[in-house]
């Protein structure tokens, strides 16, 4: 409702003013002003662990919007070895819902929202890891298979070069 609001009240300016006032008017809603996130202030925290950022309600939309504060985050190493793991490593029973489901999930929708240099990292140095989930005896989890070839099938797609 608030986006189609924001639609019309353009399309409102560019019908009353002329050509040059809705040129810089549209000039100024391209300048990279975003409201701050609840992620930015969990990232800009001394002790923030992987974890504590994909417990933010709005990790996934934030990662798709390609928020900076994420990419740099999620492009530490350490960070994108554990986003790895999370779906190629079927956790035990014993685990939480939590852990077991909701992570490995966000971590494939992070894995898969095209940020940064992430693909080409993940093609580079994580390809065999990510395709280890096929040496685990059968029968395969199909919800960790699901995420596996999610990732699988957006590196093919936008393969770099």
């Amino acid at each position: 409702r608030r986006c189609f609001r924001f639609f019309l009240f353009l399309f409102f300016l560019v019908y009353v003013f002329s050509d040059t006032s809705v040129f810089f008017i549209l000039m100024f809603w391209r300048l990279p002003f975003r409201p701050t996130s609840s992620l930015d202030a969990t990232i800009a925290r001394t002790d923030v662990t992987l974890f504590n950022v994909m417990d933010d309600e709005d990790i996934i939309q934030e990662g798709k919007t390609q928020n900076p504060k994420l990419c740099d985050f999620i492009s530490i190493p350490e960070n994108l070895l554990a986003l790895v793991k999370l779906i190629t490593k079927f956790p035990s029973e014993e685990m939480e819902e939590k852990i077991r489901y909701k992570y490995p999930n966000i971590a494939c929708e992070l894995l898969i929202s095209n940020m940064g240099n992430i693909s080409e990292v993940l093609l580079n140095e994580y390809f065999e890891l990510l395709t280890s989930f096929l040496d685990v005896s059968p029968p395969l989890n199909p919800l960790f298979s699901s995420f596996n070839c999610k990732v699988l099938n957006f590196l093919c797609k936008n393969k770099p070069g």
